[in-house]
């Protein structure tokens, strides 16, 4: 009895009940591991945001390397190697450097899944967190736990959960934090508030990574009543919000395109005296959809680079997704030429909004081709999108031996293609 006693952990850990979390499943989406170290990638990149990146808050928060006992000499210096890999998430070095050792110590062990879970190499992460000998020290669960949220995999998450509890493992900050993710990422902002609620009545205390993470929450879960409120609730226990935190409430209204409410929020940046940075831009972008919107994102992207900020290929992905919904390829080709000449390099939102353009085309083109002309290919990122403006051509009568024609449905003119290599021959320019 006493030690059944022992294993009960506090109130708290009913936030990670198994219904909520089942509940979630439900609610999540297809989500990519790549795009979403994409995107972290990206954040890393950029200057002047180490404040705002919860990783970092959080890795400070972990205990790893002080509370899991004496590292060996002989292993000390290869675990800082490990470490240093593990921020710049090169895992295939951690893992060389792992191999190294012949007995691998606990230290270089938690080093090296740190390298994994940052790299979302799930399946090596998950052989080398089984073969850590029990009892597993909590930083090797918030790893895990870390990892498996931002890719919605809820149900490992429970499963990790529950085995914590039968170790008789207290959650920290770190697990609850990285649970409120998961929550967010599954869309189930009550159940991210409910956890923080619950770290607040176990005394814990809430400062702005704790409201960071669960404003996200409510942002990814398209909750604005809820976001606003834990924003007002930072307020009133004299936890500043910086910019992010307000950029998730804006986030908060971006899935329905509640851009009156977002131009609320921008104002309120102002007043606050933050200034906006491109997450912010893209995020106050995202919220805008219909007549009128293709002219205030441009006046945004003016703005941006008025006060010394260079739109990046997120921003560029809100600009054609605006035109595409407009059926403007005209200016979805002016945008991917000037995203081209301003060097901005493509990333896989980009590329997405390039092959829905790709398929307007080609239905466009089948409901109006006529005389023989089938339906297009799909049309090369690279290509199809630097048409230049100009007059419908007439369609050739002769082409070379292997290529084909067809119009394109808005300007007229004729794109052509190699018969063996549709999507990657596609060009304006009539072969000669």
């Amino acid at each position: 009895m006493a030690a059944a006693l022992a294993c009960r952990l506090t109130p708290v850990a009913s936030c990670f009940a198994v219904s909520h979390l089942r509940a979630s499943v439900l609610a999540a989406r297809c989500f990519s591991d790549k795009a979403w170290l994409e995107k972290r990638m990206n954040l890393d990149s950029m200057g002047g945001r180490d404040r705002y990146a919860m990783s970092q808050h959080r890795q400070g928060v972990l205990p790893a390397l002080a509370q899991l006992g004496e590292i060996s000499l002989e292993q000390k210096d290869t675990v800082h190697e490990i470490l240093g890999c593990a921020t710049k998430r090169q895992w295939q070095e951690a893992m060389e450097l792992f191999r190294t050792l012949k007995d691998p110590g606990l230290h270089a062990q938690v080093a090296t899944l740190m390298a994994l879970s940052k790299g979302f190499k799930e399946d090596w992460a998950w052989n080398l967190f089984r073969e850590i000998p029990p009892p597993k020290p909590l930083p090797a669960f918030n790893l895990m736990i870390t990892m498996l949220s931002r890719g919605r995999k809820i149900e490992q998450v429970e499963d990790l959960l529950l085995e914590m509890k039968s170790a008789c493992l207290e959650p920290n900050a770190v697990t609850y934090t990285t649970t409120m993710t998961a929550y967010g990422t599954a869309g189930d902002a009550g159940a991210a508030v409910r956890v923080l609620e619950e770290m607040e009545a176990k005394g814990l205390t809430l400062t702005e990574v704790e409201f960071g993470t669960a404003i996200a929450a409510c942002g990814k879960s398209a909750d604005h009543p809820r976001a606003a409120a834990l924003l007002a609730k930072m307020e009133s226990l004299a936890v500043e919000p910086h910019i992010g935190h307000l950029t998730s409430v804006m986030l908060a209204c971006s899935h329905h395109k509640h851009s009156e409410v977002a131009s609320e929020v921008w104002a309120d940046i102002h007043r606050r005296g933050l200034r906006p940075d491109v997450v912010s831009y893209t995020c106050f972008a995202s919220c805008f959809s219909g007549p009128g919107a293709l002219e205030k994102v441009l006046g945004l992207k003016a703005e941006m680079i008025s006060v010394g900020l260079r739109p990046h290929a997120y921003f560029y992905g809100e600009l054609l997704r605006i035109v595409r919904e407009d059926g403007n390829s005209e200016a979805f080709a002016s945008i991917v030429q000037d995203m081209e000449r301003e060097g901005v390099e493509r990333n896989s939102r980009v590329d997405l909004r390039i092959r829905q353009h790709q398929r307007d085309l080609e239905r466009g083109q089948q409901s109006h081709s006529s005389g023989g002309f089938g339906a297009a290919p799909a049309v090369a990122h690279a290509a199809a999108v630097e048409a230049p403006s100009m007059a419908p051509l007439a369609q050739p009568s002769l082409l070379p031996a292997g290529w084909q024609s067809a119009p394109d449905p808005t300007s007229g003119q004729h794109y052509y293609w190699q018969e063996h290599n549709p999507t990657g021959s596609v060009t304006w320019e009539r072969p000669a």
